[in-house]
């Protein structure tokens, strides 16, 4: 159906684009950062959770596993508290040093003087760069695979699924992307329209919708590319780190596109989580228990 097509190809780019523009003058304005990123955010969900309905990727994933209620707690814990609670515990350990860091460099070191357009470019690259090496880290490093492990437990990917991670896992991922944007000393607004750019692509990242992004998939790490990161085969799943952008999966030749047609099973493969909040945060702590299990439940 053409209209299919032209929303799958145009959804997401002017969606993006809307959010990222009225973000913009709402901030040269004045208006309260807090409320616009409510209604960006809101806005974004609204469109995502409705094209999931009406053009999903996978009509399976429509269907609730029993995961529904453990993936708003992790979104209230992990989306709308801890980063809030990170964030200034950065800045108060951070922002000294990055005062310091400029009079040791005679002068500020991000550069105020560009257009914002090019400053949110480089905090998105500057940021992603370091996320990218933690993340790519996290499944490479068994110690860092324990506590992000939690994220690729989901047997579906939906929209709500993208805040489910151990507090500790998003700390890690979490203080790579902050910290290096506060010791360059990036303002304020920069940091905000950071924050609206991971909350349009996350909510998309994860949407079951069947989404056409072209040449996007070279720049935003969405979910054409990132249903594979989610795959149980380990050769797969290690493959497209991004968090916002997948520009270092493209250099790094970590960037994994299946064929047209096909689909992940995603999961973990020979480990299963249990549903339930208070066990998703002893995982990484009983891990070989949790194995043993798991080998029990399949036995």
């Amino acid at each position: 159906m053409l209209l299919r097509r032209i929303v799958a190809y145009c959804m997401f780019p002017f969606v993006f684009a809307g959010a990222i523009i009225a973000s913009a003058v709402a901030w040269e304005r004045g208006l309260s950062p807090f409320y616009v990123m409510v209604a960006v955010s809101g806005a974004t969900l609204a469109v995502v959770a409705l094209a999931e309905r009406l053009m999903p990727f996978h009509k399976e994933w429509n269907h609730a596993q029993g995961d529904v209620g453990i993936d708003m707690i992790h979104g209230v814990v992990s989306n709308l508290t801890l980063p809030f609670v990170y964030r200034a515990a950065f800045a108060l350990l951070l922002l000294p040093v990055a005062r310091a860091l400029e009079h040791v460099v005679g002068g500020a070191i991000w550069p105020t003087a560009w257009p914002l357009a090019a400053q949110v470019i480089l905090a998105a690259v500057a940021a992603e760069l370091c996320q990218y090496w933690v993340h790519r880290a996290a499944h490479e490093t068994q110690w860092l695979w324990r506590l992000h492990a939690v994220h690729h437990s989901p047997k579906r990917l939906y929209w709500l699924n993208a805040g489910r991670d151990h507090p500790l896992g998003l700390l890690i991922l979490f203080g790579a992307e902050t910290s290096a944007l506060m010791l360059l000393g990036a303002p304020d607004r920069v940091f905000f329209m950071q924050g609206v750019l991971t909350v349009v692509v996350g909510l998309f990242q994860h949407a079951n919708i069947d989404l056409k992004l072209g040449i996007f998939n070279y720049i935003f790490s969405l979910n054409e590319l990132h249903r594979w990161h989610h795959d149980e085969n380990v050769t797969i799943a290690n493959h497209n780190y991004g968090s916002n952008l997948s520009v270092w999966d493209w250099i790094f030749g970590t960037a994994y596109r299946g064929r047209e047609g096909t689909s992940p099973t995603v999961g973990i493969s020979g480990l299963s989580i249990p549903e339930n909040y208070g066990v998703q945060l002893l995982v990484p702590f009983r891990w070989e228990q949790a194995q043993k299990e798991t080998s029990l439940h399949k036995g």
